[in-house]
């Protein structure tokens, strides 16, 4: 579990090169859609497989896909600013403090303790 959790961490992660290489170049191999559906994820369809198999961790469960969930919103909003030529709302979007920062942040801080907690 700790290596799943650990692989998420790093894929997600990688979103903050993948947004900025976007508001650089106005273009991106993905689409808006399919970065809003958590679903699409990897993480979220291991995530998924989870559900209710350990009644102890449903609750860091459920955080977990509530965080999952917002990080992707705030993705594709960035993302969309992006595409549409709007540089300085999506780097304004991704500063410090502001909604994608944030639901990275907790994303990965709440990932990590979950994986720290795994024996």
């Amino acid at each position: 579990m700790r290596e799943e959790i650990q692989k998420a961490i790093g894929s997600h992660a990688l979103w903050k090169g993948h947004l900025q290489s976007a508001i650089a170049s106005g273009k991106s191999e993905f689409t808006v859609a399919d970065v809003a559906a958590p679903d699409k994820c990897e993480f979220a369809k291991w995530l998924d497989s989870l559900a209710g198999t350990n009644p102890q961790s449903n609750s860091r469960h459920e955080k977990v896909q509530r965080l999952h969930g917002a990080f992707h919103k705030e993705a594709a909003r960035v993302l969309a600013q992006a595409l549409a030529g709007d540089r300085d709302a999506a780097m304004k979007a991704m500063g410090e403090g502001k909604p994608y920062s944030v639901c990275s942040a907790n994303l990965t801080a709440e990932m990590m303790n979950w994986a720290r907690t795994e024996v």
